[in-house]
């Protein structure tokens, strides 16, 4: 099949350059070649009629120990090229026929390049032989796999052990293949030292996680302590009385604390930012699903602008400040880390209660 301005397509050109000098190549390197450039095919070994193959495969007869892996590469049919080998065929000296037969087949290809009855019927069932063969090495092969992103069936097998595929959508910022670079994050255990390495080479940013920051859990109405209410009997002070409608649970949170090297940077963090939505769903992607975090971002003084320099930013009505965040009561200037900003971009720990 010809591509819409009539040339050859890409893997007929791929073969068509490799037949100058085709024994320099291996039998592996030139098949996988030809299958990365047609994606409109079916894998070698996956057609379901022959007009379909990618390329063919034969064995060239031959009585020699050769040098190579390749004899040649033919286009006798229009849009159709036939790869020629000099192993795993059923003649030659390492064939399973008589060694007449190997004889007989090539005084057969000398004699005439059309009329072969017998080099056809060989090719016929050393073929899908040969396919098989390439497609049993393809399938161990990651990077045969990544040849054809839409067509990643080793991506699909890691991507769904180790859990890595749980993406929240197309349009995510913490997206599928970068989840599959971090496919061991995912399948590891989730310790703090883990989650602060993979955030730091995911973000480019120093991050440090911060643990046992804790947070407030609201008691149920029903199994809060009341005075001469029913059940609160079995409830007495210093055992199971309860003080209040919360709890502090110590241990049921975690700060996840960034520390921008710049200015530039800081506001990606932000809301709004650039790096916010890959923060927030990388954290909920590698964090144990029972905790709530919260993030604090660093910066140092002496990269706060300051009125009347260029990167200081309106303190106005309708300017582009944002208390809390990107505003400061006179800073000083000095090199000193400031974490002032804490953000919330995951439920909290009263909102996971509530759709526990």
């Amino acid at each position: 099949m010809a591509a819409e301005d009539g040339s050859a397509p890409d893997h007929l050109r791929y073969l068509q350059a490799a037949r100058e000098d085709v024994r320099r190549y291996g039998f592996f390197a030139l098949v996988r070649g030809a299958e990365a450039r047609a994606p409109d095919r079916p894998r070698v070994g996956r057609a379901p009629r022959p007009d379909m193959n990618i390329v063919d495969l034969a064995h060239s007869p031959s009585l020699d120990f050769p040098g190579s892996t390749l004899d040649a590469i033919d286009f006798q049919a229009p849009g159709r090229a036939t790869v020629r080998g000099f192993f795993l065929g059923l003649t030659g000296p390492m064939g399973p026929l008589p060694i007449h037969m190997t004889e007989l087949a090539q005084l057969e290809a000398r004699a005439s390049t059309d009329r072969r009855p017998l080099g056809r019927f060989l090719d016929l069932l050393t073929a899908r032989m040969l396919q098989f063969f390439y497609r049993a090495w393809a399938n161990s092969q990651p990077v045969c796999h990544a040849d054809r992103p839409g067509d990643d069936r080793f991506r699909q097998y890691l991507t769904r052990l180790t859990g890595a595929a749980e993406a929240p959508g197309a349009t995510s910022a913490f997206g599928p293949l970068e989840r599959l670079h971090y496919a061991g994050v995912f399948a590891s255990r989730r310790s703090p030292l883990v989650l602060q390495r993979a955030l730091s080479d995911l973000l480019a940013t120093p991050v440090e996680i911060v643990e046992f920051t804790g947070g407030w859990c609201e008691i149920a109405r029903s199994e809060r302590t009341r005075l001469g209410a029913a059940g609160s009997e079995g409830a007495p002070l210093g055992g199971g009385a309860v003080l209040g409608d919360r709890v502090q649970v110590p241990d049921a949170a975690f700060t996840v604390m960034i520390t921008a090297p710049s200015w530039a940077r800081y506001r990606d963090f932000l809301p709004g930012g650039a790096l916010h939505d890959r923060t927030r769903e990388a954290v909920e992607a590698w964090k144990p699903s029972h905790l709530a975090w919260d993030l604090v971002l660093g910066l140092n003084e002496d990269k706060i602008g300051r009125i009347g320099e260029a990167n200081c930013l309106a303190v106005q009505l309708g300017g582009e400040a944002q208390l809390g965040w990107t505003s400061w009561m006179a800073p000083q200037g000095r090199a000193v880390l400031r974490h002032d900003a804490r953000l919330q971009p995951a439920p909290t720990l009263d909102d996971m209660e509530a759709t526990a």
